[in-house]
């Protein structure tokens, strides 16, 4: 779908945002990010959340992280690699109200693991107040896409190529997402 045609009217403040990490909020590397001078913002990601924070209820982190099965890193290397995330969101005024992760390896059958729902069960577990019917996921791969559609979420898709199943719109970037967010709603 293209991004004149996405009915932008939807959006209120009971909205919940999903957002992958790698490739999303952080450039994706070859490998895994296991080290903090690995992790890089993608495009004005830390301003771009801040700003997405005032418009939606919640915002979550929801991430495959199979480098931790594989002995790449630990889930305490993973840990410091996501406060860094949060303090340099947290610098330009956002937030991020959970980060959930998986690390089980693909192909196991991991309820946790996108696409699977196990990530978004969790925070509807712990924040009973959001509602999948009300929520947005933006990643960058088609597990992303079946993960919200799993869990009845619009799903935008960033990418420069075409959609895969399950997605509602395509945009480039999260930068290039909140843009169109804004120039759609008229703020």
């Amino acid at each position: 779908m293209l991004s004149q045609d996405f009915d932008w009217s939807i959006f209120d403040e009971e909205w919940t945002l999903f957002l992958d990490r790698d490739g999303v909020i952080n450039k994706k590397i070859d490998g895994y990010v296991s080290e903090i001078d690995e992790f890089s913002f993608t495009e004005n990601a830390p301003q771009v959340i801040a700003e997405m924070n005032e418009y939606f209820f919640r915002t979550f982190v929801v991430t495959n992280q199979q480098g931790i099965s594989k002995g790449l890193m630990t889930e305490e290397q993973l840990n410091v690699v996501h406060q860094h995330m949060v303090k340099g969101i947290h610098a330009k005024g956002g937030y991020i109200d959970r980060v959930y992760f998986c690390g089980d390896l693909a192909g196991t059958g991991s309820t946790g693991r996108k696409p699977a729902t196990g990530m978004g069960l969790q925070a509807k577990a712990e924040f009973p107040d959001i509602s999948f019917r009300k929520g947005i996921m933006l990643g960058d791969s088609p597990g992303d896409m079946l993960f919200a559609k799993n869990l009845g979420m619009i799903g935008i898709f960033i990418s420069s190529e075409a959609a895969c199943p399950g997605t509602h719109l395509v945009v480039p970037s999260l930068a290039q997402f909140w843009q169109l967010f804004k120039q759609g709603k008229g703020i």
